[in-house]
């Protein structure tokens, strides 16, 4: 098994990542710092695990936009257990009444 230390969702110099991963004594991913880099805008969260699942949700969450690659129909999200995390997505491509 390997350990992926940082993932990112667009560019290097603009976009999400996640990165800073703390781990247990197990090897469990304790948190992950998510960090937000836009024009004009650099701002991180440390978000915990779930207690229950860890970030399986959020692991399941990217399986499936990797799977409908295509696109899918309205809206998407994400959320963590304490709410600080929030990743709404639309297909705008295929979403009706997008302007």
């Amino acid at each position: 098994m390997w350990a992926m230390e940082v993932a990112a969702v667009g560019r290097e110099a603009g976009g999400l990542r996640f990165e800073q991963v703390q781990r247990g004594s197990k090897g469990e991913i304790l948190s992950v710092v998510v960090r937000l880099r836009v024009p004009g805008l650099d701002a991180s969260r440390q978000i915990w695990a779930h207690y229950a699942t860890g970030f399986d949700e959020l692991v399941a969450f990217f399986n499936g936009l990797a799977a409908d690659w295509r696109g899918w129909q309205g809206e998407r999200t994400y959320e963590s257990l304490e709410h600080d995390l929030r990743l709404p997505l639309t297909d705008l491509e295929r979403t009706p009444d997008v302007p």
